[in-house]
């Protein structure tokens, strides 16, 4: 082998290295925090309305090697029945492993998964629609029957999911690109860490560790449902509010002798 192609061979497979490594990035940029506006809602039944509002932070950098995501949003539920719901979640990824905060019981879940796309989203269902400016952004637009995304290099600027006329989503409102990010802008609580056994391979998993909200069953219902029929429509609903049922039932008594009472007082 003469050095002219020994050295062209060098020169070959370090620019297929350097494409591969440039294929393998998960954002198209280095470093950054966006901040989202999460809402939703919708008219659950006649007398039920569903009110949702919060706000999430993804802080990243080594081209999104490195993540951090934390949530806080509110549900509301006002007609026939009322009742609160808050949920926090914190999450780390590096590469193939997830770290995902048990706040209930003071501990950090660590999972392995199998591919690297912790955060990323599944577009092989999606068609793209154009762009749409977001944060003073132009992303990508990309929906389907029930969901539309839209990326700008790679980083969820919007995601907004509907199902059966209600609405779950967040909107990028603050984005800042190229930061100096320190290990502090990545740390966790001081929590003893347990490890998740089971390999996974998508980042539902974090649903194991936290009590599901009436739009986390909504939003985790099949694709195939989406078009459902009004048997099967009811059939959802019941199982996702059975659990405030049960919840609220063991208050109908006091409320329906208060009820009695209040309409003897009005014929007084």
């Amino acid at each position: 082998m003469s050095v002219k192609y020994f050295i062209m061979l060098i020169l070959t497979t370090v620019t297929l290295v350097a494409q591969s490594a440039e294929t393998e990035k998960a954002y198209g940029i280095h470093s950054g925090v966006v901040e989202y506006q999460i809402y939703g809602g919708g008219v659950v039944t006649p007398e039920c309305n569903l009110s949702i509002e919060g706000n999430e932070t993804l802080s990243f950098k080594e081209w999104g090697d490195v993540r951090r995501e934390e949530m806080e949003r509110k549900e509301t539920l006002i007609g026939a029945l009322y009742s609160i719901e808050k949920e926090k979640t914190l999450k780390k990824s590096e590469k193939n492993t997830l770290y995902t905060v048990d706040f209930q019981n003071e501990r950090i879940i660590k999972t392995n998964l199998l591919e690297g796309d912790i955060g990323q989203v599944e577009l092989s269902r999606m068609q793209k629609a154009g762009t749409m400016n977001v944060a003073s952004l132009d992303c990508e637009l990309w929906e389907d029957s029930s969901r539309k995304v839209c990326l700008y290099q790679g980083i969820v600027l919007l995601d907004e999911k509907r199902y059966l006329g209600l609405v779950y989503g967040k909107r990028a409102n603050s984005v800042n690109f190229d930061l100096n990010l320190s290990k502090e802008d990545f740390r966790l609580p001081e929590y003893p860490l347990k490890e998740d056994l089971l390999v996974r391979n998508t980042i539902k998993t974090t649903q194991t560790y936290k009590t599901e909200t009436i739009s986390d069953k909504i939003i985790r219902s099949k694709e195939s449902d989406i078009n459902a029929t009004d048997k099967h429509d009811a059939k959802t609903f019941n199982g996702v509010f059975n659990e405030l049922f049960e919840k609220e039932k063991k208050y109908l008594p006091l409320f329906l002798k208060a009820l009695r009472h209040t309409r003897a007082c009005l014929h007084t």
